[in-house]
């Protein structure tokens, strides 16, 4: 919207004698001064000759602009709604003093100038250390007279870069930051307009590798993808490859999680975007486990009183597996190892005792089996 002002015109109205009256002429048809939408507008007529203390006005004919009206007291006025060109009659008459002179009519001309407005909404965010260019647009100038000029009226340009006359924001900005400014263009002697922005200079838009890159079969499964730089927020997506069955990627967060349903390799690749439509790759891969299982089914028989070792056994997960027992117990004089799996030491009682072992592996894979171990006599 342009910056409210009254534009106070006068244009003179003559007086002619005519044979038997005193009548009223206007000198010439005038072509107003443009108006603006938004804008309060006073044009105001002056008469000459006839009775000038008892002049008045009134509009005659054609088409006013929405908005204005033409007083009594010889004035134009009000806030034009609508631009366009306009055409109307005005009639200047008296009141007499004595004598009453003929009413005359005049035909104006009034151009009505659309708001003068800046039409860029936003700024495209720029990255440090890499040269910047970005024509404003404005709205509201269709041209026949002094083109605006563009200038910073509150705040500052990030450093390193500045606006031209014509409306090129240009340069290669030095620091990182988010820069709150207002610019204003201005009509030469009439019309302006202003927008408030947030400038954002960022550094170039990076990735890094996952969080974690190794899951296994059946074990709940959390990588996290990271960005540097760039304008929040940003989209991830799988731009080459595919995730193993039972993962899904958050394109919000760049949360990769699920419960892994398949073994194997997968070569994978990441995009992300961000705000500004910047965009970065990371190739990573991720290796999925076959789920853990203990391999021992059964246990050789031990002596009692005889010295015993028998290694537990394990397949698929992740390394280090950790042992324990999570029902019954182990034969007097028996221990388990828990970092080896090692069933070890010297039985003293005869009978079979029956227990469940339960490895745990690095990912917090678990398995369990059902074991008995027989004491016999030496």
């Amino acid at each position: 919207m342009g910056v409210k002002r009254i534009a106070v015109i006068a244009v003179a109205l003559g007086m002619l004698v005519v044979p038997g009256a005193l009548a009223l002429d206007i000198n010439a048809d005038a072509k107003l001064p443009p108006a603006e939408v938004g804008t309060y507008y006073e044009f105001e007529f002056e008469g000459e000759e006839g009775c000038i203390q008892s002049y008045y006005t009134r509009f005659s004919s054609g088409s006013l602009p929405p908005g204005l009206e033409v007083t009594s007291d010889l004035k134009l006025m009000g806030t034009p709604t609508q631009s366009g060109s306009f055409a109307f009659y005005v009639e200047l008459a008296d009141r007499g003093c004595p004598d009453v002179s003929v009413p005359s009519q005049g035909r104006f001309e009034l151009l009505v100038l659309p708001d003068l407005a800046v039409a860029t909404t936003s700024l495209p965010p720029a990255t440090v250390r890499v040269p910047y260019s970005f024509m404003l647009q404005m709205s509201g100038f269709e041209g026949g007279y002094d083109a605006p000029h563009w200038l910073i009226k509150e705040g500052a340009l990030p450093s390193g870069l500045s606006i031209s006359p014509d409306g090129m924001i240009s340069g290669t900005p030095t620091t990182v930051g988010a820069t709150p400014l207002v610019i204003r263009i201005d009509e030469p002697f009439r019309r302006s307009g202003e927008r408030a922005f947030t400038f954002n200079v960022v550094d170039p838009l990076g990735t890094t590798q996952p969080s974690r890159r190794l899951g296994e079969v059946g074990v709940p499964f959390s990588s996290q993808l990271r960005h540097q730089g760039g304008l929040a927020p940003v989209t991830w997506k799988v731009t080459n490859g595919s995730l193993p069955r039972g993962l899904a990627l958050d394109a919000a967060t760049g949360r990769i999680g699920g419960r892994p349903a398949a073994a194997g390799a997968f070569p994978l690749a990441f995009g992300v975007a961000d705000a500004a439509g910047s965009t970065a790759r990371v190739t990573t891969r991720l290796t999925i486990a076959t789920r853990l299982v203990v391999l021992t089914r059964e246990l050789p028989s031990a002596e009692k009183l005889v010295r015993y070792r028998q290694r537990l056994t394990a397949g698929g997960g992740v390394r280090p597996v950790t042992w324990t027992i999570v029902e019954g117990k182990l034969p007097p004089g028996v221990r388990l190892d828990r970092a080896k799996g090692l069933l070890t030491g010297v039985p003293s009682k005869r009978g079979t005792f029956a227990f469940t072992v339960q490895a745990t592996d690095r990912l917090g894979g678990v398995a369990t089996r059902k074991l008995a171990l027989d004491i016999v006599q030496a």
